[in-house]
């Protein structure tokens, strides 16, 4: 029995071992095989639980973490593992009692609060999603996952002031933390701090120089500078990784047209439209008639429009500016 035992043990530490370096064909016959010497070894269990979860079999999970809950109804990382998924079967009705439970005996878990939280606002349970943000925060001040999660949490529900604290929090622990850094920045875009979100922008683009979001964001921040050169440069760079984006082409058409670069412009406009319709890509080309005072071309854009949109203010207006220039009919 003895060796049994230590068998057991070894195949087991192994297992975790080998999960661990998400070496799972592995890890799994380390666990099996312990698994055959005690088919009720909640440390076997619990580990046949993990690799599935890992692997996204969560139904898998579920019944190696039952089986783990029978012989140890308080285990803490049985609770916790079939919280996590029933979660990643998007059934945070299911997940919620085990990780109430978890609590119980972890009562410290910021990490597990902020998937509460989410659980509860995903159920329209905003009264105890705010609780179990609050106890998150409270718990895991110096906790990156959690304040990450609150924080995402709080941005879903358009709570982005307490969004941007968590975030910038979480970089004051870790100032190289991509998601963080995006998520302030995106914060600080939307607040018009453009100076601020550009600094966070940056800072991504030093640990990820091609990331799309960064780059994307910096033209934006260009434009709500009016710095059409400067946006000039990041939309050519945010198109050299997505060179079919319809949003990106109209806005690096925009910023060309603003400093005079009218045939690059046309070019991006005309690859706007190629995608599909796009009343501003539209509009651009109107722009651009106008300016060189072909006038039915101009008016003909604007038309466009309106016939998709009757009442759009800026179709409108460009169409009244034609109205307006010289040589108009």
């Amino acid at each position: 029995m003895p060796n049994t035992n230590q068998s057991i043990v070894e195949l087991s530490k192994r297992g975790y071992d080998l999960l661990r370096k998400r070496m799972f064909w592995e890890a799994e016959k380390h666990f099996r095989d312990a698994l055959a010497l005690d088919n009720h070894n909640k440390y076997v269990l619990v580990g046949l639980g993990n690799l599935y979860s890992a692997l996204r079999k969560f139904a898998d999970a579920i019944s190696y973490y039952d089986k783990a809950l029978a012989q140890d109804p308080v285990n803490k990382f049985a609770l916790r593992g079939i919280g996590d998924a029933y979660r990643g079967q998007e059934h945070p009705e299911k997940a919620i009692p085990y990780w109430l439970r978890y609590l119980e005996g972890s009562r410290g878990d910021a990490q597990v609060m902020a998937r509460l939280a989410d659980s509860y606002m995903k159920l329209n349970n905003t009264v105890e999603a705010e609780i179990y943000c609050n106890k998150a925060l409270q718990h895991g001040a110096q906790d990156k996952a959690a304040l990450l999660g609150v924080g995402l949490l709080y941005y879903k529900i358009g709570e982005n002031t307490k969004a941007l604290s968590c975030f910038e929090q979480l970089l004051s622990l870790d100032a190289s933390h991509l998601k963080a850094l995006l998520m302030a920045g995106e914060l600080h875009q939307q607040l018009a701090n453009y100076a601020q979100a550009a600094r966070y922008f940056k800072s991504a683009l030093d640990i990820d120089p091609e990331n799309p979001v960064a780059l994307y964001g910096l033209a934006n921040c260009s434009r709500g500078q009016e710095d059409h050169t400067e946006g000039s440069l990041w939309w050519a760079k945010a198109l050299e990784k997505d060179p079919d984006n319809q949003r990106i082409n109209t806005r690096a058409g925009d910023a060309l047209f603003n400093t005079g670069n009218i045939e690059e412009a046309q070019h991006h406009f005309q690859r706007s439209l190629q995608v599909g319709f796009d009343p501003y890509a539209l509009l651009g080309l109107a722009r651009i008639h106008r300016s060189r005072n072909n006038l039915e071309e101009a008016k003909t854009c604007c038309q466009k429009v309106l016939e998709r949109i009757p009442d759009h203010p800026r179709a409108l207006d460009e169409l009244a500016k034609i109205s307006n220039t010289p040589g108009s009919e």
